[in-house]
């Protein structure tokens, strides 16, 4: 079984002009991972995995109250 063994995230308070956060995840090569966020009132980062024309990913700018998560990814 392919572990995660740790996840490195900033937790404070996110200002709402930031649109980016970085994370990482260590592992075992070939481990799976998926990741949800919410708000303070528990509604969900709706996680954008589209790219624009220019190849560059679209950022999305709301949260939302239907359950959302990052696709399964592979370390």
């Amino acid at each position: 079984m392919k572990l995660i063994n740790k996840i490195t995230i900033d937790q404070s308070p996110m200002p709402s002009a930031l649109t980016v956060r970085q994370f990482t995840v260590f592992g075992d090569p070939g481990a799976v991972f998926s990741l949800t966020i919410t708000n303070e009132d528990n509604h969900f980062y709706n996680f954008s995995e589209e790219l624009d024309k220019n190849g560059d990913l679209k950022v999305a700018v709301a949260f939302t109250s239907t359950p959302a998560s990052l696709t399964l990814k592979t370390i």
